[in-house]
């Protein structure tokens, strides 16, 4: 199953540079404020957000297809996007290295092993 995430990955994102500190889902993410600002386009306001609706609301900006599954593309784009104030240096073909960055959030938080991470495992890791 792995393998097909992978290769899903390689033919449907455009691979970025991603540095070594590149998190997914930590605690400075989740409570980023501006970081959600921007994905929510200012339609709320984010800072009278409880805590519980600032996690749903980053899991809810990562799942791009609204399936309530993060899977290994969103993981990727996560990791990866940046909205211009860590611009990079153009498309990397690391291949290895985006699996290793993606494989390590699943392990981390898919705790049944599906490969996609629903909300009540993301939850578990707050």
């Amino acid at each position: 199953m792995r393998t097909l995430l992978f290769i899903s990955i390689v033919f449907f994102t455009v691979f970025v540079s991603v540095t070594s500190g590149a998190t997914f889902a930590e605690e400075k993410d989740v409570h980023d404020e501006g970081h959600i600002k921007q994905h929510l386009e200012n339609k709320i306001e984010v800072e009278k957000l409880t805590e519980e609706q600032q996690r749903f609301h980053y899991f809810s900006m990562h799942d791009l297809n609204k399936d309530n599954y993060i899977d290994g593309i969103e993981i990727l784009k996560a990791l990866t996007h940046d909205h211009g104030e860590h611009p990079t240096a153009g498309p990397s073909t690391d291949e290895g290295e985006a699996e290793r960055l993606v494989d390590a959030v699943l392990d981390d938080l898919d705790s049944n092993g599906d490969g996609v991470i629903d909300y009540s495992e993301y939850l578990r890791r707050q």
